[in-house]
């Protein structure tokens, strides 16, 4: 039987859904003890304490990473296998960082701790990993446009509401915010190190040059991102888009509006072009739903691969 922590969310709710579509549901979820003992879309909602996992074989928690961090321990000392979405555990050399389509192959029965990447990483990687059959990556440059559904439940509200009034400076409707998270002494937003550290990570690639700034804009849904990437050879936008296509949905032409992947599992690529001054760089535009792929579908596949193992 399988755990949800933060069913309550918009990644809990999407993951729980992922599970009724699977199939029958043998599933345990909890949230916040204001939520204890009422009823979330027709499932009890139990409350974190000591043995609540008790019983359970997989754990997912769809939770920030201050909640990950005090209750991922308990999980493990019940015996559970955890898939966390947080950042608590991404950059621990014990936990595997994964992305199934990307490492899959990496991961064993064996682990207990698994992590999901944060959700700009997961989609750009879901186009940067299969070009790496063209060449070996060089830089990558990502400007991305996120929605606010990536920030959760208030921030999505809050657009929704702020969209029906006189404009504010402040406010995120009708604006763009140029900063994602707190600024450190460098520059960089904790966002951008992420999306840095995690895909070095996933790749096995620390020496990889990544660059990243991360821009909050006022769409409830999905992401988008330009990718600028240089590898050490030169690369016929032909050849990667006979990868791309492969992988995931490509577009040759009449690039979609982001809004049509909404909801959608699948990411996509489009406007992909060589750089005129460097034909060993490609530019693209990709576009995921993070609270899909990059969130709940990635942790359900994660866990999915391990169904019927159990962390010894």
């Amino acid at each position: 039987m399988d755990g949800i922590v933060g069913v309550t969310g918009l990644v809990g709710q999407a993951l729980l859904e992922l599970c009724r579509e699977a199939g029958p549901l043998q599933l345990r979820v909890f949230a916040s003890s204001r939520w204890a003992t009422q009823r979330f879309e027709g499932l009890e909602v139990q409350a974190l304490a000591p043995g609540c996992f008790a019983g359970l074989d997989q754990v997912f928690f769809c939770t920030q990473a201050d909640v990950s961090s005090q209750w991922v321990p308990e999980a493990l000392r019940a015996g559970c296998r955890v898939i966390d979405g947080s950042s608590a555990f991404r950059q621990d050399p014990a936990v595997p960082l994964v992305i199934p389509e990307v490492n899959g192959h990496q991961v064993d029965a064996s682990q207990k701790l698994l992590a999901s990447p944060n959700c700009i990483a997961t989609i750009a990687l879901m186009a940067l990993a299969p070009l790496q059959k063209l060449g070996r990556l060089a830089q990558v440059m990502i400007s991305t446009y996120q929605s606010a559904a990536g920030a959760g439940q208030a921030l999505l509200e809050q657009l929704q509401k702020e969209a029906l009034l006189p404009q504010n400076p402040e406010a995120l409707a009708f604006n763009l915010w140029p900063c994602i998270g707190l600024l450190g002494s460098d520059g960089f937003s904790d966002e951008e190190l992420k999306v840095r550290q995690e895909i070095q990570k996933v790749l096995n690639r620390p020496d990889l040059a990544v660059h990243a700034t991360c821009v909050r804009v006022p769409t409830t849904r999905p992401h988008a991102m330009t990718i600028y990437a240089r590898f050490d050879r030169p690369i016929e936008p032909s050849q990667a888009a006979e990868v791309l296509q492969k992988n995931l949905d490509f577009y040759a032409q009449d690039p979609p509006k982001t809004l049509q992947y909404a909801q959608k599992k699948t990411c996509a690529v489009a406007r992909l072009r060589q750089d005129p001054d460097d034909p060993r760089a490609l530019t693209f535009f990709a576009i995921g739903d993070p609270l899909l792929k990059g969130g709940a579908l990635n942790m359900f596949e994660i866990g999915k691969g391990l169904r019927g193992t159990r962390a010894p």
